[in-house]
């Protein structure tokens, strides 16, 4: 299975200290943080320099949060969240 093929874990919402628009700019720092425990995959810019990347296996969703916590300490990044539908109240 390649890394296009992987299932998607979670979805989760990134913004780069420096912006940019180069998805391997993105990637990098991610792919660095979590090594061989995810795939990652690009998925498209947002507003405000934000990016949304997925994260695939093999990871499972458990892994998740200590995934982000592992994100956030490379220091690459202002925020890194899980992209998930706001309900409307």
């Amino acid at each position: 299975m390649t890394s296009s093929d992987a299932p998607v874990i979670a979805a989760i919402i990134v913004k780069p200290r420096i912006a940019t628009s180069d998805s391997s700019v993105v990637l990098k720092p991610i792919q660095t943080a979590l090594g061989d425990t995810a795939g990652v995959r690009y998925v498209r810019p947002m507003a405000g320099d934000a990016h949304i990347v997925h994260l695939t296996t093999p990871a499972q969703r458990a892994d998740v949060p200590k995934l982000i916590e592992r994100v956030r300490a490379s220091g690459a990044f202002d925020y890194v969240e899980v992209d998930s539908m706001l309900k409307i109240q």
